[in-house]
């Protein structure tokens, strides 16, 4: 396996691991800087706003700019909003430093989609390469314990993704120096219009999928955020729950091309699923209930963006990534604010949403193959 694919795994797994750290943390968040749960869902919705507004810049601008420009800068906006994150003694100091994070993820994410791309579109990388975000996702509650044990609680924690990114970045910059396997375009503008053009079929593949990626994210994001909040207290702790939900999230992103093999529908089968726990999660607020979806979710993101790839020519990855990136987080924006502004009075109503959207995903997957 090329290095070049590592560097990119390493990449998801930095940005996994600061996004996955605050759906955690939102419970000590509301307690340091004491803020009621409907106040407590700006956090997340600032972080995506931030990742919504990056993602449509880069997936504009990613051919001007170039891969190695697009990687460095997405990661020094990271060491930024990590070092304002860990720093902070305000509530606008925190907001700062979701606010660069989320802008930092539009490079962070289609500069790592656009690397793993140098390799080709087989569904086993894209599996290898999501998998890695789900690997994030299973450490970040881990490390939240291990830091709220030592004292240091989320500013230690924040400080350690400083660290980690900054390396990060000495890694990406020796990694990328002599090899930039996407290099800047030299056509001309008129050139690069024509082929940015969406006509026919092409213009029906890209807003399909697109469609149901936003759907998807959405649905995940929104589970995941307030399941910490709206699980009933029972035998196994939030951390260990988010852990374990990410757990089999990562198995079976890894086990992707397996899974292919062995279930011709997986949009089908596992928007079913989906649907069947989350409406008994929304019922019991058991959290085995959530963690369980963990493996019905995993697939499902690099299932569907593989063959969208596939499907698109050269010219247009960088703006279909763009776009997926953007408008994934603003669904999953919206989706987080309806679903905090409901979850105190009416609970049950607020996990109705993830499960409608997946159900609209599943209806959505039958007009793709059409």
């Amino acid at each position: 396996m090329n290095r070049l694919i590592y560097v990119a795994m390493s990449l998801l797994f930095t940005y996994s691991l600061v996004l996955n750290s605050v759906a955690p943390l939102l419970n000590y968040f509301r307690s340091y800087f004491e803020l009621s749960v409907a106040s407590s869902s700006l956090i997340p919705v600032f972080l995506l706003s931030g990742t919504v507004l990056s993602n449509i810049f880069v997936g504009f601008i990613f051919n001007k700019l170039g891969l190695r420009r697009t990687l460095l800068v997405g990661l020094f906006l990271l060491v930024t909003g990590t070092s304002s994150a860990a720093f902070s003694n305000s509530i606008a100091l925190l907001i700062l430093g979701m606010i660069l994070i989320g802008f930092s993820n539009g490079f962070g994410f289609t500069g790592a989609t656009m690397l793993l791309l140098t390799e080709g579109t087989k569904s086993s990388n894209f599996g290898l390469f999501h998998g890695a975000y789900g690997l994030g996702g299973i450490a970040a509650p881990l490390l939240i314990e291990l830091f709220n044990q030592l004292g240091t609680g989320f500013k230690g924690l924040y400080l350690t993704y400083t660290f980690l990114a900054v390396s990060l970045t000495l890694m990406v910059g020796k990694a990328t120096a002599n090899a930039l396997p996407i290099e800047e375009t030299s056509v001309n503008n008129a050139e690069r219009k024509e082929k940015l053009k969406l006509t026919g079929e092409s213009r029906k593949v890209f807003i399909t999928y697109l469609i149901m990626l936003i759907f998807y994210s959405s649905a995940e994001i929104g589970t995941i955020t307030w399941a910490g909040t709206y699980s009933k207290p029972g035998v196994v702790p939030t951390t260990l729950g988010y852990t374990v939900f990410w757990f089999l999230f990562t198995v079976t992103r890894f086990a992707l091309p397996i899974i292919e093999k062995t279930f011709r529908n997986i949009v089908l089968l596992n928007g079913t699923l989906l649907i069947i726990f989350l409406l008994l999660f929304a019922k019991t607020g058991n959290i085995t209930l959530f963690f369980t979806t963990g493996a019905f979710f995993g697939p499902l993101f690099p299932y569907i963006q593989s063959r969208a790839i596939r499907k698109i020519s050269e010219e247009l990855r960088p703006v279909f990534n763009g776009l997926t990136y953007s408008l994934t987080s603003l669904g999953g924006n919206l989706t987080v604010f309806l679903m905090g502004t409901l979850i105190e009075k009416f609970g049950i109503l607020s996990y109705m949403l993830p499960t409608s959207l997946i159900l609209t995903l599943v209806l959505s997957h039958f007009l793709a193959i059409k």
